[in-house]
């Protein structure tokens, strides 16, 4: 009644390893405490990564903690502008200790958003938003250039398509010569529960294939397992019993397609909908969309190229598209889809 037990869980470690997945971002707290600091030196013997993110300016326990771990490749500072001011020569003195690289996410306290008549703001966001980190490149570039940080996090909302955003933000790290942390975020209204686990899957879908282009921006999801109560509910890559849902299908699929870790190459002809790239001497369409529009997409396509379902509950291997339209054209045409297509 008056303390905790304490329990190990494997299942959500074991999740991450069947999706392919090698990046994660963790609270400082992960990296403070003894037993689970033990644990991630183990899984980054098998080549896992983390991002520690920490409010306020990073402890000196902390970056003695990152060099312990040995899979920390990056922090993430969530500081107001002004606090970022004052620390600036701090946050370069760590930068130097801890040898890995820093990012800046800029905390807004929302109350530009508050309801008039209120007198506190239950709305705190982290990271730049796409606007406005392009309106601050000038200042983002000179931070990096002074060796304080060597990128931001920029906040994407649920409604931001996302390769439309990929290529603001390859724009924004070219530019500023800087690197990016694209936190995707599955939720949208604080009461609005979101359970459209066919739409966000293609979203995933889409920020792995994105991720391997080389242009200086990493995507991560703003949860792992699914939030079902409280502000902002949303269904995410596994439920509250562990188990997969359709985002964590998608990426297990992907990961398995493209073993490799050469980047993808951007070909022409991208959209909100299509992204086009090569890998290994081969061109690739990712389409997603509601069947009617994807269909609508790959008919122009030859009928025997190969397809593949990656959010269909059951794994397929690759089928010819003319079976794949006669399949959609039998089923509800409004449900959202993610194909794979390989054009030799």
């Amino acid at each position: 009644e008056f303390g905790r037990k304490r329990a190990r869980n494997d299942y959500p470690l074991l999740a991450l390893l069947e999706m392919g997945t090698r990046l994660s971002k963790v609270p400082d707290s992960d990296l403070l405490d003894s037993s689970t600091r033990a644990r991630m030196r183990l899984m980054a013997e098998f080549g896992h990564r983390f991002i520690a993110t920490s409010l306020g300016v990073p402890s000196d326990e902390l970056v003695s903690a990152v060099r312990d771990v040995g899979g920390v490749f990056a922090l993430e500072a969530n500081l107001t502008l002004r606090e970022f001011g004052l620390a600036r020569d701090h946050l370069r003195s760590i930068r130097k200790r801890s040898g890995v690289r820093l990012y800046l996410s800029v905390i807004e306290d929302g109350l530009d958003d508050r309801v008039e008549g209120s007198t506190f703001s239950h709305a705190v966001k982290a990271g730049f938003a796409l606007d406005q980190a392009e309106r601050n490149m000038e200042f983002v570039s000179k931070a990096v250039a002074d060796g304080t940080i060597d990128g931001i996090t920029v906040r994407l909302e649920r409604s931001e398509s996302l390769p439309a955003a990929s290529r603001r933000l390859g724009a924004l790290c070219s530019k500023a010569r800087c690197r990016i942390l694209a936190s995707l975020k599955l939720h949208g209204a604080a009461a609005d529960r979101w359970t459209d686990d066919r739409e966000t899957a293609a979203r995933a879908a889409q920020a792995m294939v994105l991720s391997r282009f080389e242009n200086g921006v990493w995507f991560i999801f703003d949860t792992f397992m699914d939030v079902d109560r409280g502000f902002y509910p949303r269904n995410a890559f596994i439920d509250r019993r562990f188990n997969p849902r359709a985002m964590a299908r998608t990426c297990r699929r992907l990961s398995a397609l493209f073993p490799e870790q050469g980047p993808f190459v951007v070909a022409e002809g991208n959209s909100t909908e299509v992204i086009t790239f090569k890998h290994s001497n081969r061109k690739h369409l990712l389409v997603c969309a509601p069947r009617t529009r994807a269909a609508a997409l790959l008919e122009s396509l030859p009928g025997d190229t190969c397809v593949q379902d990656l959010i269909g509950e059951r794994s397929r291997s690759g089928s010819s598209l003319r079976h794949w339209l006669a399949k959609v054209s039998r089923s509800d045409r409004e449900k959202y889809e993610a194909v794979l297509a390989y054009l030799d």
